[in-house]
């Protein structure tokens, strides 16, 4: 007897969620629905770029830079974790004066995704991802709700803050994100010190080692 594909089921409200939020459309442009495993890993880091823009957009909010704010994500990344994301946030956002706990707190939807996102679709995905292990549908298609339902809920709780969608354009922000203003000690709005700047990728080398272990082992 041959078994029939479970069917694919997103969480209440998702497709329309996400038409209107381009920033995640846009990453997930091309992940087929039907492949869960490739999905999920696609939706996955979709979240981890929604936390992402949230500091990003933390950042404008205290007049720095687009550069400088880049640049700084780029060197301090790291997955969102319990600890160093809401310390982050916090201080990012004491000129609204919300502070994570409360914006988590102020949602139920929210802070129960949160946790599942903590301890159930991380996992899932750092199995995935490293070849640690396989999982039956069922067991994706659960982190699958958890993510997308996170993501909703994040944006939803963060309207009121900054005054409109954080995972679409933000030039729809009202009011709109302040002018950046150079110069700012970002250690110190930060209480981080400088992280010695990520190796930088040389394709061109890269390419020329591989090129020769193209040609085959050594005689």
């Amino acid at each position: 007897m041959v078994e029939t594909a479970q069917p694919t089921i997103d969480a209440p409200g998702w497709t329309v969620w996400l038409s209107g939020n381009g920033l995640i459309a846009a990453k997930l442009d091309g992940a087929d629905r039907e492949r869960r495993d490739a999905y999920f890993l696609a939706l996955h880091a979709s979240t981890e770029t929604l936390f992402r823009q949230v500091l990003f957009i933390g950042f404008r909010l205290n007049r720095v830079p687009y550069k400088d704010a880049q640049a700084w994500l780029h060197h301090h990344d790291v997955t969102p974790d319990r600890e160093k994301y809401p310390k982050r946030f916090d201080r990012l956002y004491a000129v609204k004066d919300v502070s994570w706990d409360s914006l988590v707190a102020g949602n139920r939807r929210l802070s129960r995704a949160l946790d599942l996102w903590h301890d159930y679709s991380k996992l899932i995905r750092n199995h995935l991802a490293h070849g640690v292990r396989r999982y039956s549908p069922e067991w994706v298609d659960c982190a699958i709700s958890i993510d997308q339902i996170l993501l909703m809920e994040l944006e939803r709780s963060m309207v009121p803050v900054v005054g409109g969608s954080v995972a679409h354009s933000l030039k729809d922000l009202v009011p709109r994100l302040p002018v950046g203003k150079s110069g700012r000690n970002l250690a110190d709005l930060m209480g981080v010190k400088s992280k010695t700047a990520r190796p930088v990728i040389a394709l061109v080398a890269a390419q020329t080692a591989v090129s020769a272990l193209m040609q085959g082992p050594e005689t």
